[in-house]
């Protein structure tokens, strides 16, 4: 028997799984508001985290900018960079 209430509860746990891990990653880009920027601004040495923590206030048009474009040319830029990074620990977490 097949299609029964347990695989459906399986591949729900594996979408909620993998929209998780899309979510942190995609929040680790390190352009601000994200948090990675943050991450990345902590690891710089002092003089570059300065001239990264002046393109702070331009973080959200770039971001919006770069998903536009990203999406109107279908250039799958977004998801060429951290879709392997998804694959890998969706694959790690779920046993795919």
């Amino acid at each position: 028997m097949t299609g029964g209430p347990l695989d459906a509860m399986a591949d729900i746990l594996g979408m909620v799984i993998f929209f998780n891990i899309l979510l942190a990653v995609f929040n680790m880009i390190p352009i601000s508001p994200l948090d990675g920027s943050k991450v990345l601004a902590g690891v710089l040495p002092p003089n570059q985290a300065n001239s990264y923590a002046r393109l702070e206030r331009h973080g959200p048009v770039i971001l919006i900018g770069i998903i536009a474009i990203d999406y109107m040319l279908g250039l799958g830029i977004l998801w060429g960079i951290i879709g392997p990074v998804i694959r890998f620990l969706t694959s790690l977490a779920i046993g795919y």
